[in-house]
């Protein structure tokens, strides 16, 4: 009875420790989201702006191809972060226990 007890509550603590880091990458992702989401706006702006100094021949065209380079690069970002949120949920999803196709298709994120 000890030893089932044991089993018990050893496989307990896996699923507290399951569930505990999947909500954790979830919410690193999410703010890994806002981060990147904040670098595309930046990215965006820097492209306007090398553009707007190209016309009016104060910048190089150099400059407009790193801007676009950067922010190409801010956008990509966003989209690995925003994978990497979505493959968080759907491990806490399983953590949990609730993983499927009703759940993976919901429109609001899991808290």
């Amino acid at each position: 009875a000890r030893r089932e007890q044991l089993e018990f509550y050893l496989t307990l603590n896996k699923v507290y420790q399951d569930v505990r880091d999947s909500y954790l990458s979830s919410m690193s992702a999410e703010n890994l989201i806002v981060e990147t989401s904040d670098a595309v706006k930046f990215g965006e702006e820097g492209l306007r702006v090398a553009e707007l100094r190209f016309r009016e021949g104060v910048g190089t065209y150099l400059d407009v191809i790193n801007a676009q380079r950067d922010y190409i690069g801010a956008l990509t970002d966003k989209a690995k972060a925003l994978i990497k949120f979505n493959i968080a949920q759907a491990e806490i999803l399983h953590a949990v226990g609730k993983l499927s196709s009703e759940t993976l298709n919901g429109k609001i994120p899991l808290k």
